[in-house]
């Protein structure tokens, strides 16, 4: 067993070699796009393999790649350690690839610097999704070194392409059954656990119209005139939807937002066309076939009013809405361990955006969202950095989480 000072020199022990693993991550750029991952993925492995992982770098099939008019080649890392017993597969997934890190000259340090000021690491990939890899490591190598990996498996997944929907890594390693398990943790927030996330349609509408000189409009009819008649039903559907909440805390409701509008070739052409981008974030509980219906369904009284429209769904993006079992294991043990460590559990939540969780939840294998940092952290933005405290309660958070489901029985209730 293990007491709260013991857990705290063990992770002691861990938190300097875990933020050298993470400076080193954040300064080989993975953005994706490109893509590019033979040097983030070589050094991942290297770390692996002399933390004691059984590590292996596994290539998406090129003919995927191909298929889906991509470049390079798409790299994944696994790293398994193996307890004495039999016993679970639990699987911690976070992935190789950034966002683009823009323009360099808006950082307060560089994006790739990795710099440490006041005890947070800046970079790209700070915090999603390199400082989760780096605490996922961690956790792993401190459960063994305290001979607390007892039974099962416990497999750190780095993958490729999240950013861009996953399919070549963690979708791909899963359906593949390269990646097998029984619980996942899939990178999140270390302020929360997410067990539900929003599905997401994509479609495009176009508005056709009848071009014709400018001079002589009244002969045309302008697509692009046009589309404020179907701004106005679009929002009314927006409308609509925000009345039917979702009863899952982070979760309001389905939504509905215009990304893009684009239309016409020249001022002095009535437009002959305009194309609206649709993004609907479909809570649990609605299917998206239902609300794509619904969306036809609000636009039919003005194709019967004479305007002319073409709604084309984008379904190579769909992802239906998740939902993680309320009494999983792996729910229940980092709930466990949270409160053993703050005090208090952390809340459970959904969010309104996919993740790599939803390959192994069509998988059956229960999934949920944690890991080190915050929104605030500047994700996604400028000035993404992880702080180190941040970095220290996860690490210790998910040594417990793991040791209760792979360690010796009763371990989490036995730790003071």
């Amino acid at each position: 067993m293990m007491t709260r000072e013991q857990l705290d020199q063990l992770v002691d022990s861990l938190i300097e070699p875990a933020v050298s693993f993470l400076q080193k991550m954040v300064r080989v750029p993975s953005e994706n796009p490109p893509g590019r991952y033979g040097d983030i993925a070589a050094l991942i492995a290297e770390v692996f393999q002399k933390w004691g992982f059984d590590t292996q770098v596994v290539e998406a099939s090129p003919f995927l790649v191909e298929e889906e008019a991509l470049e390079n080649h798409k790299l994944n890392v696994l790293g398994r350690m193996k307890g004495r017993e039999p016993g679970p597969t639990l699987i911690l997934c976070g992935h190789l690839d950034t966002v683009p890190a823009g323009a360099a000259s808006a950082w307060q340090y560089r994006p790739f610097s990795g710099a440490r000021v006041e005890e947070k690491i800046f970079g790209r990939g700070a915090v999603d999704c390199k400082g989760r890899i780096a605490a996922y490591a961690a956790a792993a190598k401190g459960l063994r070194e305290a001979g607390l990996l007892q039974k099962g498996e416990l497999i750190v997944a780095a993958t490729c392409d999240e950013e861009t929907g996953g399919h070549l890594g963690a979708g791909y390693l899963l359906e593949e059954g390269i990646l097998q398990g029984d619980l996942a943790i899939v990178e999140g927030y270390g302020d929360r656990i997410a067990r539900a996330a929003s599905g997401l349609i994509w479609c495009y509408l176009v508005i056709k119209g009848k071009p014709v000189h400018a001079a002589y409009k009244e002969r045309g009819i302008n697509a692009i005139e046009q589309a404020r008649y179907v701004l106005e039903v679009l929002e009314d559907f927006s409308r609509e939807l925000a009345k039917e909440p979702s009863q899952i805390p982070g979760i309001r409701h389905t939504s509905l937002n215009v990304g893009t509008i684009n239309g016409g070739t020249s001022p002095n052409i009535v437009a002959e066309d305009c194309v609206l981008s649709l993004d609907l974030r479909v809570m649990p509980g609605h299917s998206l076939e239902a609300i794509y219906r619904r969306l036809e369904e609000k636009l039919l009284p003005l194709q019967e009013k004479g305007l002319v429209l073409e709604l084309i769904p984008h379904r190579e993006v769909w992802t239906e809405p998740t939902l993680s079992p309320e009494n999983s294991p792996v729910l229940q043990s980092l709930l466990h361990a949270s409160a053993k460590i703050k005090g208090q559990s952390l809340p459970v939540v959904g969010v309104p955006i996919q993740s790599d969780a939803r390959y192994f939840l069509a998988k059956g294998i229960p999934a949920v969202n944690y890991g080190p940092g915050r929104p605030e952290n500047g994700v996604h933005g400028i000035n993404e950095h992880l702080e180190i405290n941040d970095l220290v309660e996860s690490i210790k958070i998910l040594i417990l989480a793991a040791g209760d489901l792979l360690g010796p029985g009763g371990f989490a209730d036995a730790f003071r």
